[in-house]
Protein backbone atom coordinates (compact mmCIF):
# COMPACT_ATOMS: atom_id res chain seq x y z
CA UNK A 1 0.00 0.00 0.00
CA UNK A 2 1.53 3.48 -0.60
CA UNK A 3 -0.34 7.22 0.41
CA UNK A 4 0.52 10.58 -1.66
CA UNK A 5 2.58 12.94 1.00
CA UNK A 6 3.14 16.50 0.57
CA UNK A 7 6.45 17.45 2.04
CA UNK A 8 8.73 20.80 1.97
CA UNK A 9 12.82 19.76 1.99
CA UNK A 10 14.98 21.89 4.74
CA UNK A 11 16.99 23.77 2.11
CA UNK A 12 14.15 25.89 0.87
CA UNK A 13 10.77 25.67 0.14
CA UNK A 14 9.85 23.73 -2.85
CA UNK A 15 6.65 21.12 -2.96
CA UNK A 16 7.58 17.46 -3.45
CA UNK A 17 4.96 14.60 -3.96
CA UNK A 18 6.10 10.87 -3.19
CA UNK A 19 4.27 7.71 -3.53
CA UNK A 20 5.97 6.14 -0.19
CA UNK A 21 6.00 2.93 1.87
CA UNK A 22 3.27 2.98 4.55
CA UNK A 23 6.00 1.83 6.76
CA UNK A 24 7.65 4.66 7.25
CA UNK A 25 9.86 7.05 4.36
CA UNK A 26 12.27 9.72 3.32
CA UNK A 27 12.33 12.06 0.55
CA UNK A 28 15.43 12.85 -1.40
CA UNK A 29 16.71 13.72 -4.55
CA UNK A 30 19.58 16.40 -6.34
CA UNK A 31 19.45 19.86 -4.82
CA UNK A 32 20.33 22.70 -7.71
CA UNK A 33 20.41 25.68 -6.02
CA UNK A 34 17.73 25.18 -3.94
CA UNK A 35 14.98 23.64 -6.82
CA UNK A 36 14.83 19.62 -6.38
CA UNK A 37 15.21 18.36 -10.30
CA UNK A 38 15.85 14.63 -9.38
CA UNK A 39 13.82 12.77 -6.47
CA UNK A 40 13.40 9.04 -5.11
CA UNK A 41 10.94 7.86 -2.34
CA UNK A 42 12.62 5.66 0.01
CA UNK A 43 11.72 3.98 3.76
CA UNK A 44 15.40 5.39 5.32
CA UNK A 45 18.10 7.70 5.12
CA UNK A 46 20.67 5.05 4.41
CA UNK A 47 18.33 3.87 1.15
CA UNK A 48 18.28 7.47 -0.17
CA UNK A 49 21.82 7.73 0.05
CA UNK A 50 22.69 4.70 -1.85
CA UNK A 51 19.79 5.13 -4.26
CA UNK A 52 21.09 8.75 -4.73
CA UNK A 53 24.43 7.92 -4.88
CA UNK A 54 24.36 5.46 -7.29
CA UNK A 55 21.83 6.99 -9.74
CA UNK A 56 21.43 10.35 -9.44
CA UNK A 57 25.40 11.30 -8.72
CA UNK A 58 27.18 8.60 -10.76
CA UNK A 59 24.47 8.76 -13.45
CA UNK A 60 22.99 11.45 -13.55
CA UNK A 61 26.16 14.06 -12.59
CA UNK A 62 29.12 12.33 -13.21
CA UNK A 63 30.39 12.31 -9.61
CA UNK A 64 32.31 9.07 -8.44
CA UNK A 65 32.36 9.53 -4.66
CA UNK A 66 29.07 10.23 -2.26
CA UNK A 67 29.59 11.34 1.36
CA UNK A 68 27.60 13.05 4.27
CA UNK A 69 28.85 16.50 3.82
CA UNK A 70 26.05 18.10 5.67
CA UNK A 71 23.90 17.11 8.63
CA UNK A 72 21.19 19.16 10.53
CA UNK A 73 17.43 19.68 12.00
CA UNK A 74 14.96 21.42 9.95
CA UNK A 75 14.05 24.23 12.52
CA UNK A 76 10.71 24.07 10.64
CA UNK A 77 9.94 20.89 11.55
CA UNK A 78 12.46 19.22 13.89
CA UNK A 79 13.23 16.29 11.42
CA UNK A 80 17.18 15.29 10.23
CA UNK A 81 17.97 16.68 7.27
CA UNK A 82 21.15 14.85 5.61
CA UNK A 83 23.08 16.70 2.83
CA UNK A 84 25.43 13.92 0.48
CA UNK A 85 27.91 14.47 -1.85
CA UNK A 86 31.79 15.08 -2.85
CA UNK A 87 32.06 18.10 -1.17
CA UNK A 88 30.21 20.79 0.18
CA UNK A 89 29.28 23.17 -2.44
CA UNK A 90 25.99 24.07 -4.91
CA UNK A 91 25.16 20.18 -6.23
CA UNK A 92 24.12 17.83 -3.43
CA UNK A 93 21.85 15.28 -2.84
CA UNK A 94 19.50 15.84 0.01
CA UNK A 95 17.73 13.11 2.37
CA UNK A 96 15.15 14.79 4.80
CA UNK A 97 13.43 12.15 6.97
CA UNK A 98 9.67 13.09 7.31
CA UNK A 99 6.78 11.69 9.75
CA UNK A 100 4.44 9.75 7.02
CA UNK A 101 0.87 10.70 8.91
CA UNK A 102 -1.23 13.19 10.53
CA UNK A 103 -2.30 11.64 14.33
CA UNK A 104 -5.88 10.28 13.93
CA UNK A 105 -5.71 9.58 10.47
CA UNK A 106 -6.57 5.99 9.07
CA UNK A 107 -5.48 3.64 6.27
CA UNK A 108 -6.28 0.17 4.98
CA UNK A 109 -3.12 -1.92 3.69
CA UNK A 110 -4.66 -5.98 1.69
CA UNK A 111 -1.48 -7.54 -0.06
CA UNK A 112 -3.92 -10.33 -1.33
CA UNK A 113 -5.30 -10.77 -4.56
CA UNK A 114 -7.44 -7.82 -5.43
CA UNK A 115 -10.61 -9.73 -6.01
CA UNK A 116 -11.01 -11.35 -2.59
CA UNK A 117 -10.21 -8.20 -0.89
CA UNK A 118 -13.96 -8.10 1.50
CA UNK A 119 -14.95 -11.60 0.30
CA UNK A 120 -15.81 -14.11 2.79
CA UNK A 121 -13.27 -13.90 5.69
CA UNK A 122 -10.91 -11.59 3.95
CA UNK A 123 -9.93 -8.25 5.43
CA UNK A 124 -7.46 -5.13 4.88
CA UNK A 125 -4.86 -4.55 8.27
CA UNK A 126 -6.38 -1.16 9.66
CA UNK A 127 -3.49 1.46 10.68
CA UNK A 128 -4.07 4.18 12.69
CA UNK A 129 -1.14 7.22 12.60
CA UNK A 130 0.31 7.53 16.40
CA UNK A 131 2.99 10.37 17.08
CA UNK A 132 3.84 10.56 13.30
CA UNK A 133 3.93 6.86 12.18
CA UNK A 134 1.42 4.37 11.21
CA UNK A 135 0.57 1.80 14.02
CA UNK A 136 -1.31 -1.58 12.79
CA UNK A 137 -4.04 -2.07 14.81
CA UNK A 138 -5.68 -5.28 13.32
CA UNK A 139 -4.42 -7.79 11.01
CA UNK A 140 -5.32 -8.34 7.61
CA UNK A 141 -7.07 -11.37 6.80
CA UNK A 142 -5.87 -13.47 3.40
CA UNK A 143 -7.90 -16.36 1.72
CA UNK A 144 -6.61 -19.97 3.37
CA UNK A 145 -7.27 -23.56 2.60
CA UNK A 146 -11.31 -24.10 2.55
CA UNK A 147 -12.01 -25.70 5.68
CA UNK A 148 -15.88 -26.97 6.36
CA UNK A 149 -16.60 -24.71 9.24
CA UNK A 150 -19.67 -22.60 7.16
CA UNK A 151 -17.57 -19.99 6.87
CA UNK A 152 -15.53 -18.77 2.98
CA UNK A 153 -11.78 -19.33 3.89
CA UNK A 154 -10.74 -18.89 0.71
CA UNK A 155 -12.63 -15.57 -0.33
CA UNK A 156 -14.37 -17.07 -3.66
CA UNK A 157 -17.65 -15.68 -2.40
CA UNK A 158 -19.00 -19.45 -1.76
CA UNK A 159 -18.82 -21.11 1.65
CA UNK A 160 -16.59 -23.70 1.60
CA UNK A 161 -18.91 -26.47 2.72
CA UNK A 162 -22.00 -26.98 2.34
CA UNK A 163 -23.16 -27.33 5.59
CA UNK A 164 -21.80 -28.04 9.05
CA UNK A 165 -21.24 -31.31 9.87
CA UNK A 166 -23.65 -33.14 12.27
CA UNK A 167 -26.63 -30.88 10.67
CA UNK A 168 -29.98 -32.01 9.38
CA UNK A 169 -32.59 -30.91 6.72
CA UNK A 170 -35.83 -31.97 5.77
CA UNK A 171 -35.51 -33.56 2.12
CA UNK A 172 -37.73 -35.05 -0.08
CA UNK A 173 -36.85 -36.67 -3.95
CA UNK A 174 -40.26 -36.36 -5.21
CA UNK A 175 -42.25 -34.25 -7.40
CA UNK A 176 -43.33 -30.93 -4.68
CA UNK A 177 -46.86 -31.71 -5.64
CA UNK A 178 -46.81 -35.01 -4.38
CA UNK A 179 -45.41 -34.02 -1.06
CA UNK A 180 -47.88 -35.04 1.94
CA UNK A 181 -50.41 -36.26 -0.32
CA UNK A 182 -51.37 -39.59 0.12
CA UNK A 183 -48.54 -42.03 2.08
CA UNK A 184 -45.91 -39.62 0.62
CA UNK A 185 -43.72 -37.43 3.44
CA UNK A 186 -40.64 -35.69 3.31
CA UNK A 187 -37.17 -37.44 5.10
CA UNK A 188 -34.06 -36.11 6.53
CA UNK A 189 -31.00 -35.16 5.29
CA UNK A 190 -27.83 -35.49 7.19
CA UNK A 191 -24.13 -33.27 6.65
CA UNK A 192 -21.40 -35.38 6.79
CA UNK A 193 -17.71 -34.49 6.42
CA UNK A 194 -19.33 -30.73 5.37
CA UNK A 195 -21.20 -31.95 2.53
CA UNK A 196 -25.00 -33.36 2.58
CA UNK A 197 -25.63 -36.76 2.08
CA UNK A 198 -27.38 -38.50 -0.71
CA UNK A 199 -29.45 -40.74 1.55
CA UNK A 200 -33.06 -38.92 2.58
CA UNK A 201 -33.87 -41.13 5.28
CA UNK A 202 -37.42 -41.80 6.02
CA UNK A 203 -38.87 -40.12 2.57
CA UNK A 204 -41.96 -41.63 1.34
CA UNK A 205 -42.13 -41.65 -2.75
CA UNK A 206 -45.13 -42.01 -4.69
CA UNK A 207 -45.12 -45.39 -6.30
CA UNK A 208 -47.86 -47.86 -8.49
CA UNK A 209 -51.20 -47.54 -6.86
CA UNK A 210 -51.38 -50.75 -4.91
CA UNK A 211 -54.91 -52.26 -3.90
CA UNK A 212 -54.89 -51.70 -0.80
CA UNK A 213 -57.22 -48.89 0.39
CA UNK A 214 -54.21 -46.00 0.29
CA UNK A 215 -52.95 -43.58 -1.82
CA UNK A 216 -49.69 -45.03 -3.16
CA UNK A 217 -48.49 -42.88 -5.89
CA UNK A 218 -49.67 -39.64 -4.05
CA UNK A 219 -52.27 -38.32 -6.50
CA UNK A 220 -54.90 -37.46 -3.86
CA UNK A 221 -57.35 -40.59 -4.82
CA UNK A 222 -57.28 -43.78 -3.10
CA UNK A 223 -57.18 -47.56 -5.31
CA UNK A 224 -57.85 -45.03 -8.63
CA UNK A 225 -57.14 -47.06 -11.58
CA UNK A 226 -58.80 -50.38 -10.84
CA UNK A 227 -62.58 -51.42 -11.58
CA UNK A 228 -63.40 -51.09 -8.08
CA UNK A 229 -62.69 -50.10 -4.46
CA UNK A 230 -61.97 -52.68 -1.33
CA UNK A 231 -65.46 -52.43 0.21
CA UNK A 232 -68.13 -51.32 -2.37
CA UNK A 233 -70.93 -53.35 -4.03
CA UNK A 234 -73.21 -52.86 -7.03
CA UNK A 235 -77.13 -54.06 -8.27
CA UNK A 236 -76.08 -56.36 -10.85
CA UNK A 237 -78.38 -59.07 -13.27
CA UNK A 238 -77.52 -61.18 -15.62
CA UNK A 239 -80.47 -62.74 -17.08
CA UNK A 240 -81.86 -62.84 -20.45
CA UNK A 241 -83.16 -60.74 -21.81
CA UNK A 242 -82.26 -57.84 -19.67
CA UNK A 243 -86.23 -57.19 -20.16
CA UNK A 244 -86.98 -59.69 -17.42
CA UNK A 245 -85.57 -58.31 -14.45
CA UNK A 246 -88.35 -57.08 -11.92
CA UNK A 247 -90.53 -59.27 -14.09
CA UNK A 248 -92.25 -62.20 -12.09
CA UNK A 249 -90.02 -63.92 -9.73
CA UNK A 250 -86.45 -62.26 -11.65
CA UNK A 251 -84.79 -59.66 -9.79
CA UNK A 252 -80.91 -58.78 -9.65
CA UNK A 253 -78.66 -59.16 -6.81
CA UNK A 254 -75.43 -57.86 -5.69
CA UNK A 255 -72.01 -57.67 -7.02
CA UNK A 256 -69.27 -57.73 -4.27
CA UNK A 257 -65.50 -55.95 -5.14
CA UNK A 258 -62.87 -58.38 -4.61
CA UNK A 259 -59.31 -57.23 -4.86
CA UNK A 260 -60.31 -54.17 -6.81
CA UNK A 261 -62.40 -55.75 -9.02
CA UNK A 262 -65.84 -56.99 -9.72
CA UNK A 263 -66.94 -59.98 -8.43
CA UNK A 264 -68.27 -62.28 -11.46
CA UNK A 265 -71.13 -63.43 -9.00
CA UNK A 266 -74.43 -61.98 -8.96
CA UNK A 267 -75.25 -63.01 -5.15
CA UNK A 268 -78.96 -62.72 -4.51
CA UNK A 269 -80.07 -62.79 -8.34
CA UNK A 270 -83.09 -65.03 -9.36
CA UNK A 271 -82.93 -65.53 -13.06
CA UNK A 272 -85.76 -66.72 -15.62
CA UNK A 273 -86.95 -70.80 -15.47
CA UNK A 274 -89.33 -72.57 -16.42
CA UNK A 275 -93.00 -72.32 -15.86
CA UNK A 276 -93.83 -74.11 -12.14
CA UNK A 277 -97.43 -74.03 -12.63
CA UNK A 278 -97.81 -72.71 -9.44
CA UNK A 279 -99.65 -69.75 -10.46
CA UNK A 280 -96.04 -67.28 -10.46
CA UNK A 281 -94.40 -66.35 -13.64
CA UNK A 282 -91.16 -68.23 -13.79
CA UNK A 283 -90.02 -67.74 -16.84
CA UNK A 284 -90.49 -63.78 -15.96
CA UNK A 285 -92.81 -62.38 -19.41
CA UNK A 286 -95.71 -61.70 -17.47
CA UNK A 287 -97.50 -64.26 -17.73
CA UNK A 288 -98.53 -66.87 -15.03
CA UNK A 289 -98.94 -70.84 -16.11
CA UNK A 290 -97.93 -71.15 -19.44
CA UNK A 291 -98.12 -74.65 -20.94
CA UNK A 292 -100.36 -75.84 -18.20
CA UNK A 293 -104.09 -77.45 -19.27
CA UNK A 294 -106.89 -77.40 -17.51
CA UNK A 295 -106.47 -80.00 -14.86
CA UNK A 296 -102.34 -79.53 -14.67
CA UNK A 297 -101.15 -79.99 -11.08
CA UNK A 298 -99.39 -77.59 -8.93
CA UNK A 299 -96.22 -79.01 -6.99
CA UNK A 300 -97.71 -81.01 -4.77
CA UNK A 301 -99.26 -83.13 -7.57
CA UNK A 302 -102.73 -81.78 -6.75
CA UNK A 303 -105.17 -80.84 -9.76
CA UNK A 304 -105.65 -77.44 -10.08
CA UNK A 305 -108.84 -77.64 -12.42
CA UNK A 306 -110.74 -74.83 -12.36
CA UNK A 307 -107.69 -72.14 -11.51
CA UNK A 308 -107.02 -69.80 -14.69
Amino acid sequence: MSIVIRTFSAIGIALLIFMIPIAGYASCGLWDEGAPVYGYSCTTASECQEKSCNDIINNYMGWTTCELVLSYTNPGNGHPIYIYGPEPGVYAVYCSVHPMCIDGQIAFDYTGPSATRGVGVCRSSTWLCQNGSMDKITDEVLPGPRICNGLDNDCDGHPDCECTTGATKSCYDGGSWTQNIGLCKAGTQTCVGGQWSDACVGQVLPEMELCDNKDNDCDGAIDNGFECKKGQSRACYTGLPAETEGVGTCHGGKQACTNCQWSTECVGQILPEQEKCDWKDHNCNGKKNEGCDGACKDNSGKGTAGKN
